[in-house]
């Protein structure tokens, strides 16, 4: 079996070069026949909306998205016919990056040793997971990503060489299954566009030790990326921060230690547009549907997500944030099998496209429905198109002050869900009237009241 490398990558840019980033990686997905994609953000007005309409296609076929043509193809050999590999003993400083063979034909026989860089790893993971946020006047995208055996470092550098000139921020990590993830290989700085990844100027120097890396995104975490004018800091800030593989060779709780490196907290003008959800899709072959800007052929995959999640009721859910905002002294007062209420949010700086946030009785704000892996991105977002016939219970209640090792950092409980009766034609409308509201009017409520 393959063992996984997980790849991280964050692009900075202004909006105009951002524009460019997205439009050049629709064009990427419109030249392969895999993604039947073809939207090329032509009308896009800005990266916000073009990112609204690549997400699912970008997450779906992430691997497809860097060049028209996989590095090693037969499309590109044929394109490239002078092409030869960087020879690592030339770049040593990315020599961790790619998985180098090298070739000896004895120590006695006058030949060079030659350690060429191979193809592009192959796709691994299900689906990538993709974010686009906004520091002021710089946008950062973050796509992350497992491949076999190594990464596909040369695909990405194929990226930069297709965009035009202009400026961009670029830092891309890669971690090893097979060693822990101790090690973490980067690249990151500043390139000019029409240039391969190894051209970066102004370097940002990630520690490739995972304790120390920690040590480098809680620093980076405290800076105001909207008044950074140094597009690789806020590359790197992005990527250290919401790499999703601390803690595997460490005793670091990840789950917490994310909620520490939220450096949107220091951001004197953030915008967030669609958040990492260190989740597992379940959808590979066909991207989900698009629910912040729904076209008349997202409905059908809506339809079909609605229905999907009905027969699963009753649903049981992970709960997340619970040690922020004086959470934990709430969930002391929840009582077990206790009613809550559910309140979704379109404009969720945590959640993508919408988060869902969970109070008792009296209102006090108990934490945020997800987790790790339940519900995924789609459950979610159906769940808060449903919420006024849905009753939430709070169970296996366990507050903080009944841990007894002293490990445990926040109260716990899970959400428990039923659905009311419904007419499911009259539901489905309803859901696409909601959809068609702008994300500012789509506030909904769970059934607070008992016996309805």
């Amino acid at each position: 079996m393959a063992n996984f490398h997980t790849n991280m990558l964050a692009i900075a840019a202004n909006e105009r070069d951002m524009l460019a980033v997205l439009r050049q990686m629709a064009a990427n997905l419109a030249c392969a026949k895999e993604a039947d994609y073809d939207d090329l953000l032509e009308d896009a007005r800005d990266p916000g909306h073009a990112f609204s309409r690549l997400r699912n296609g970008l997450e779906s076929w992430y691997w497809l998205a860097f060049t028209p043509n996989g590095i090693g193809s037969e499309e590109w050999e044929a394109a490239h016919p002078d092409a030869a590999y960087e020879e690592l003993s030339k770049h040593p400083e990315y020599g961790a990056l790619a998985n180098a063979v090298s070739s000896a034909l004895g120590s006695d026989s006058g030949v060079a040793i030659s350690i060429a860089v191979q193809p592009s790893g192959r796709p691994l993971s299900e689906t990538g997971d993709a974010s686009l946020q906004r520091f002021g006047e710089t946008y950062a995208l973050s796509l992350s990503y497992s491949t076999a055996w190594e990464s596909n470092v040369e695909d990405v550098s194929a990226l930069f060489e297709l965009l035009p000139p202009g400026g961009y921020g670029v830092a891309f990590l890669d971690g090893d299954e097979g060693d822990g993830y101790s090690v973490i290989n980067s690249i990151a700085g500043t390139l000019r566009g029409s240039c391969p990844l190894w051209d970066c100027e102004d370097v940002v120097d990630i520690p490739s030790d995972d304790e120390d890396m920690v040590g480098f995104a809680r620093s980076a975490a405290e800076n105001d990326l909207a008044q950074e004018r140094d597009l690789g800091r806020v590359a790197s800030t992005v990527a250290v921060c919401l790499w999703p593989d601390y803690g595997f060779s460490s005793d670091i709780d990840g789950e917490l230690l994310r909620e520490e490196l939220a450096y949107e907290r220091a951001c004197s003008d953030y915008q967030q547009f669609g958040m990492m959800s260190f989740g597992v899709s379940t959808s590979f072959a066909q991207p989900g549907p698009a629910w912040v800007v729904p076209q008349e052929k997202d409905f059908k995959k809506i339809d079909s997500a609605i229905v999907s999640l009905l027969a699963r009721f009753p649903f049981e859910c992970e709960v997340t944030g619970q040690a922020y905002e004086g959470r934990n002294a709430n969930i002391d007062l929840l009582a077990p099998d206790s009613r809550i209420l559910l309140r979704s949010d379109w404009n969720s700086p945590y959640f993508s496209p919408v988060g869902i946030g969970i109070f008792d009785a009296k209102g006090r704000s108990l934490g945020n429905l997800g987790g790790y892996f339940n519900p995924s991105d789609d459950d979610r977002t159906a769940i808060a198109c449903l919420l006024p016939h849905i009753e939430a219970t709070a169970e296996d209640v366990s507050p903080l002050a009944t841990a007894l090792d002293g490990r445990r950092k926040m109260g716990q409980f899970t959400v428990h869900l039923e659905i009311e009766p419904i007419d499911l034609p009259g539901v489905l409308d309803e859901v696409h009237t909601l959809l068609a509201r702008d994300v500012s009017d789509r506030t909904l409520e769970s059934i607070v009241e008992e016996g309805r």
